[in-house]
């Protein structure tokens, strides 16, 4: 039988002591550590203690970069590490000693009540998620909002993802039993919200947006248009990965949801093998760029909505 210790519902009491916010710096993200600290230190709630995974920068070049002494805890990833290994080289040192950890990438920008409602949200919850306001490496506000469908429900999560590692907040039990991480694993986001869906959490997400999410060249899961062939094919390779990563975990020990993920990873084959054709992929690629922006990530591969461009 599948695990069952996550499915207990939330009492809605509060989620006392001190938090883990947790993120990761590397060569690249400099010049966005400034904005990223001063909106961390302007905090509601500052009953909570920063974790920094770093990967190709120094403490001291983080202070440096930021233009102030970082109030952190470090921990330093060897040379080679993926970013699933700086990551969970972070997260093995705090499941065990706080109640939740706070998921935040260093390229964006924390609203006021990030922590705040993090922390009332996972009263509730397992997981916790958040709307985002889109803005460019410039910091100006694309008027985009990145949201969870209206009829938004966990099963989504077979499909796309919402629950990233900038606007998510976990119990620390549910983030311990996701690990070890696999070490190749690209989409470690989802990969852990996946994987958390499949042990029986319960999620909730707050359609207040409490982080800016930044769109720059260096983004793994882009959100806006003009999508390309080339963002097509390798985005479409990334989720098949996904797949076989999550499955295969599930194959080992047993899980809830696998039919379902089976069927999302028999429609991304079948999308795959369709837009292997230039023409289906040009009429996809252009229909895909009249769609309203800010969609789930990876809601562009396979997307049901052009179903009629590629599964026919």
């Amino acid at each position: 039988m599948p695990t069952t210790w996550l499915s207990r519902r939330r009492t809605g009491e509060p989620l006392e002591g001190r938090l883990a916010v947790c993120t990761a710096v590397y060569p690249g993200v400099e010049a966005y550590l400034p904005e990223w600290y001063s909106s961390l230190v302007s905090q509601t709630d500052r009953n909570f203690d920063l974790w920094v995974g770093t990967d190709g920068l120094t403490p001291e070049e983080v202070g440096q970069a930021s233009g102030q002494t970082w109030e952190a805890n470090w921990v330093a990833s060897p040379a080679g590490a993926t970013p699933a290994e700086v990551r969970q080289g972070v997260l093995e040192q705090v499941v065990d000693q706080y109640p939740a950890v706070v998921l935040v990438d260093s390229d964006d920008v924390l609203e006021p009540e990030r922590v705040e409602a993090a922390r009332l949200g996972l009263a509730s919850a397992d997981v916790y998620g958040s709307a985002m306001r889109v803005f460019d490496q410039r910091s100006k506000d694309l008027k985009v909002l990145f949201d969870a469908p209206g009829d938004i429900h966990d099963g989504m999560l077979a499909r796309v993802n919402v629950y990233g590692f900038s606007n998510t907040a976990y119990r620390a039990h549910v983030m311990k039993e996701c690990m070890p991480f696999p070490r190749d694993a690209v989409l470690l986001d989802w990969y852990v919200a996946t994987r958390s869906w499949m042990l029986g959490a319960t999620f909730f997400f707050d359609s207040m947006p409490r982080m800016r999410y930044r769109q720059h060249d260096a983004n793994t899961a882009r959100i806006l248009p003009p999508f390309t062939k080339e963002q097509i094919a390798v985005g479409t390779q990334r989720v098949l990965h996904h797949y076989d990563l999550v499955l295969s975990r599930s194959a080992e020990s047993p899980a809830l949801h696998r039919g379902e993920l089976e069927e999302a990873q028999s429609r991304a084959l079948r999308f795959e093998a369709a837009t292997a054709s230039v023409d289906v992929l040009e009429h996809y690629i252009d229909a895909l760029d009249r769609l309203p922006p800010g969609q789930p990530w990876w809601s562009w591969v396979a997307h049901p909505d052009l179903e009629y461009i590629w599964n026919n």
